[in-house]
Parts: C-alpha cells; structure tokens; sequence
C-alpha cells in the first residue's frame, strides 16, 4: 500500500508539471549568384525544442534534423540535452548544452566555450555553436553573479573541409589529428550591474 502511495504522488508531480513544446520546419535552398545552380551544403531542415518544468527542476531538449539536397540523407542532431535545478541561491546544470558568455550580438571573443560550426557561421547567437557535455553552476548574490562551467572532453570546431560550394576555402586541411590525453576545459565569470552599464570578467 506504502508503494501505491509513492507511485501516485509521484505521477501528479508529473502530471502537474509544465511542458512547453516549440519547432519549425524550414526547407531551405542556397543557389550561386553567378549561374543560379544550387549549393549543396546542409542546413537545419527542422527543428524541435522541449522544455518540461517540475519544481525547482527544469528539463530541456533542443535538436535538429539536418538535411543537404544533393545527400538525401537526413541526419539527427541532439544539440542539446540538459536538466536544471533552481536552488534559492542560484542554478546548477548538468548535460549537453550550449554556453554564451557576453553581450555582443556579433563575434564575441569572450564566447569561447563552445565548439563553432562553421557551416552555420552566418547565423546568430547559439545557433552556430556545438553543444558540449558539461555542468554549470551560477551563484547569485545581490547584483553579483558568479559562473563556473567544467567541460571534461574537448569538441573540436566543425570545418566545412572538401567542401567547394562553401562560400570560401579553408586553404589547410589537417593531415591527421592527435588526441589530447586531458582534454578539461573549464571557465569562470564574475558579473554585475553598476547603473545602467553591465560588468564581467572571466577566465
């Protein structure tokens, strides 16, 4: 009966939870100026993010399906995967997720802790980067905010090599890779607000 009890508790804090479901389905074509022929490079022909809200934890889902019309071979893409948990004196997160540090709009060169994808270079934000197994934890104290993030295992850039549709060459392939035996990777940043102007730094 104690079981019963315990399965059915934890069923209405399921049910009773908060799911936000939002996607897109973008077919898209890229053709030469020149000679009107179509590029054949990949781009996100859908895209599917789930947010479930339960408590102080949130559960978050952002993928994609990657398409290139020449290939009709759709590939899967889990961007990210990650839970939050929303203590009272800040968050921590665990999983696959995207970090963005810094305010600009454009290339900033304080964002530097994930991974670029340079076929999708000309998009915004974390719309270009490459989600990176990791945990974050953010401190909260009056208009202070302190930031660390661990990234166990290095994710190397994505280059668009062999590629002669892209928009331009990358004139050096790399004739082998070495693994790094430690490849951590960790960051941390200070933030606050002074008036109307925001402050950070970070290492």
């Amino acid at each position: 009966m104690r079981y019963r009890y315990i399965f059915l508790f934890l069923t209405c804090k399921i049910l009773f939870g908060q799911l936000s479901i939002t996607g897109s389905l973008k077919p898209t074509g890229m053709f030469h100026i020149s000679d009107q022929s179509r590029m054949d490079l990949p781009f996100r022909l859908a895209e599917l993010k789930l947010g479930y809200t339960m408590g102080d934890f949130d559960f978050m889902l952002n993928s994609a399906v990657e398409y290139r019309w020449g290939g009709n071979n759709p590939v899967f893409d889990l961007r990210e995967a990650y839970t939050v948990w929303f203590p009272n004196w800040g968050e921590v997160k665990f999983g696959k997720q995207i970090h963005a540090w810094g305010v600009v709009d454009g290339n900033n060169p304080t964002d530097n802790l994930n991974a670029y994808d340079y076929y999708f270079m000309f998009l915004q934000g974390t719309d270009r980067k490459v989600g990176s197994l990791s945990a974050a934890m953010t401190v909260y104290w009056g208009d202070w905010q302190l930031e660390g993030v661990i990234i166990p295992d290095h994710i190397p850039n994505r280059m668009p090599f062999d590629e002669p549709d892209f928009p331009f060459q990358i004139p050096i392939k790399p004739s082998k890779y070495e693994k790094i035996d430690n490849s951590l990777e960790y960051g941390v940043r200070l933030k606050t607000t002074l008036g109307e102007t925001d402050i950070g730094i970070s290492y």
